[in-house]
């Protein structure tokens, strides 16, 4: 597990970015608040959702979902975790 810490945390997680397909990514926030921005597409400037996720709670990213970040207050500490399918797998057609 790796464990962000404001000043530390990648760049890339406060630019617009998206997961792969198949990909949910999960973070989680241990000190401070973080607001997680979901937009529809790559080119929108305006977010289609706001989530404010505080100490001891989560929020998940669907894959392919295009977000950002962004730290609420100068303690926060938060990790993300990644989970998928591998190819083929978990996606059945129903009929």
């Amino acid at each position: 597990m790796h464990i962000f810490i404001n000043s530390k945390s990648q760049k890339t997680l406060f630019t617009h970015h998206n997961t792969k397909a198949g990909v949910y990514g999960r973070l989680s926030v241990m000190q401070g608040t973080v607001c997680y921005f979901g937009f529809p597409d790559g080119n929108a400037t305006e977010p289609d959702l706001e989530l404010i996720i505080e100490a001891g709670s989560f929020g998940i990213s669907p894959p392919l979902k295009w977000h950002r970040i962004e730290l609420l207050t100068d303690d926060t500490w938060f990790n993300i975790d990644f989970f998928g399918h591998p190819p083929g797998r978990g996606h059945r057609k129903s009929g």
